[in-house]
Formats: C-alpha cells, sequence, structure tokens
C-alpha cells in the first residue's frame, strides 16, 4: 500500500526489514508502533502498524550464522545479467567473487 510523504506525495510501494528487539519481561499483547523513514533529502515518512507479543521466548542463538535475505533478482539487477544465466551462476555460487 503506497503512504505520503511529508509534502504529501505519494510513496511507491518498497519492503524494508526492520529488528524489534523485545525485553523478555514485555507482556503478552498487542502493541502499536510507528516508524519515521527519512531520505537523504530529508523527506519523511511515517508508517503505523503493531506487533503481537508472545508469551515464548526464543533462546539466545548459539554458532549459527547470520545472513540476510537474498533475492535472485536483487544479483541480476547488481551484476547486470539475465536470471538463470552462466553469469548468474557465478554471482548465486557461495564461492562466487566480490
Amino acid at each position: 500500500m503506497a503512504g505520503r510523504n511529508s509534502h504529501g506525495r505519494t510513496l511507491g510501494d518498497a519492503r524494508i526489514l526492520v529488528t524489534i528487539r523485545v525485553p523478555t519481561e514485555t507482556s503478552p499483547g498487542a502493541y502499536a508502533i510507528a516508524v519515521t523513514l527519512t531520505a537523504n533529502d530529508g523527506d519523511t515518512a511515517r508508517l503505523a502498524t503493531a506487533i503481537e507479543v508472545h508469551e515464548a521466548v526464543l533462546p539466545a542463538r548459539h554458532d549459527f550464522p547470520s545472513t540476510t535475505w537474498l533475492y535472485a533478482d536483487a544479483l541480476c539487477d547488481w551484476y547486470g545479467v539475465a536470471p538463470y544465466s552462466e553469469p548468474f551462476g557465478r554471482y548465486s555460487s557461495p564461492t562466487s567473487p566480490t
């Protein structure tokens, strides 16, 4: 869903990854949250949503490397290659050049 920035202009669709660390002593329930995004030019957009906190507490990670999501189309855009082509295979390999 597109929103509007601080100047009233319509924003395009975008996806962002947000990490929310909830203290273990937080009571279960719904919590309203608001995020303000600020562009390099100073434009801002405010997003409001809610999170649901459950009773479960995840144990701390041990010996588990962190990773970020990787999308094939992002590799294609970054390296200027066609999906599943030979060059794509080189860049999507775990031992790909940097």
